[in-house]
């Protein structure tokens, strides 16, 4: 079964897995409905919120409604009303489609997202070459993309030169608390052999504990919001939220 989705991962590409994403979870929503969940992202209410996951399923994970996971209802509930959304200039790599959409509709915000596939955002851009001027964002969004990006050293440095003094790049990752430093063999070349080393074919590497030594380096300073300590054990289950880690708050 592993070797299946592998291979589903690799020969379709990701817009067309996307919509058929969005078509199969849609038809799953009927067997979960109820009010016991609520997805902040689309305003919509579930007995509970389907299983998600590329070889492990997390329970209570995404929304068969906009397809939010822990992480974007979690990131939606830390931005919405925020000053990060109030007259700035944003960029967003890998954008949440349901988060983007949100941005867009904000009239003060200038607003622009990025992917290395140009189908998945509104320009393509590298995260490694970004092609804009120094200090040019206030905002940086970044969920789950450093970790399969080759030179992620490169990324950080770019990430700090387009962003204005005193900006912020919120940032999201997968943090492996078994590793004291991050693991990563740059002798690993194959999805096979990068399946063997980090469980899944796309990663680069695994994160340790040391990941913000990265940005500490660069010259960033660094924030941690941890939705335990803002939301009750009720608001946490309400939004599915108990597996979204947290989110980096780096500041130029």
């Amino acid at each position: 079964m592993k070797s299946l989705k592998k291979t589903y991962q690799q020969t379709i590409p990701q817009n067309i897995r996307a919509k058929m994403h969005v078509f199969f979870f849609k038809i799953r929503a009927v067997f979960v409905i109820g009010n016991k969940v609520e997805c902040n992202c689309c305003n919509s209410n579930f007995s509970r919120f389907l299983d998600f996951g590329d070889y492990k399923k997390r329970k209570n994970a995404i929304c068969p409604n906009c397809l939010s996971l822990e992480r974007t209802r979690m990131l939606w509930l830390f931005l919405k009303d925020s000053k990060y959304l109030k007259e700035k200039t944003i960029l967003q790599f890998a954008p949440f489609k349901v988060i983007e959409k949100k941005i867009k509709q904000i009239s003060s915000v200038k607003y622009i997202s990025g992917d290395i596939d140009p189908t998945l955002a509104m320009k393509k851009i590298d995260i490694t070459e970004i092609d804009y001027n120094k200090n040019s964002f206030d905002v940086i969004l970044c969920s789950h993309v450093l970790s399969v990006v080759k030179n992620d050293k490169k990324a950080i440095k770019e990430l700090y030169r387009v962003l204005k003094p005193n900006g912020t790049l919120i940032l999201q990752t997968y943090i492996f608390k078994k590793y004291e430093k991050t693991f990563e063999d740059f002798n690993i070349k194959t999805n096979d052999e990068r399946y063997k080393a980090y469980g899944k074919h796309y990663l680069q590497r695994c994160y340790g504990k040391d990941f913000t030594e990265r940005f500490l380096k660069e010259g960033f300073s660094v924030d941690i919001y941890d939705p335990k300590k803002f939301f009750t054990v009720n608001e946490i289950k309400k939004y599915g939220i108990q597996n979204s880690g947290v989110i980096y708050l780096f500041t130029k």
